[in-house]
């Protein structure tokens, strides 16, 4: 079974929140009430429900430090484990910032993008 959507945030997301608390997707979906899940915590879950390969997604960040860390930390969880599909954030309002990123996270194994939120990024669609 492969679960097509899911998300990894790096163990030490308090201090992420904290510093980059002012992107609209990390207002919008983490607070402290709110569980996160990491690598480790994903591959137990991943192995409790018999799940064989899981495609791990960013979010539509309005920051692109935040989309970077992102992106790297789901790069790097799955350079070595073949559980792990990688996909990469972009936010088309970054322009050809967006483009290289999206050329880098390629080249370094992601296998397509995901997500954009238009809403939160405020695109027209």
């Amino acid at each position: 079974m492969i679960d097509f959507h899911t998300h990894i945030l790096p163990n030490q997301v308090d201090n992420i929140i904290k510093r980059f608390g002012n992107d609209e997707v990390f207002k919008e979906m983490f607070d402290e009430s709110k569980e996160t899940s990491d690598f480790s915590k994903l591959l137990k879950n991943m192995s409790k429900h018999n799940i064989s390969k899981s495609v791990i997604l960013g979010y539509g960040w309005t920051n692109f430090e935040v989309l970077k860390m992102s992106n790297d930390y789901n790069l790097d969880c799955s350079k070595n484990n073949n559980q792990l599909i990688p996909f990469c954030s972009v936010n088309p309002k970054f322009g050809k910032k967006s483009n290289d990123e999206l050329e880098r996270c390629v080249s370094l194994g992601a296998k397509g993008i995901g997500e954009i939120h238009p809403s939160v990024q405020k695109l027209e669609m």
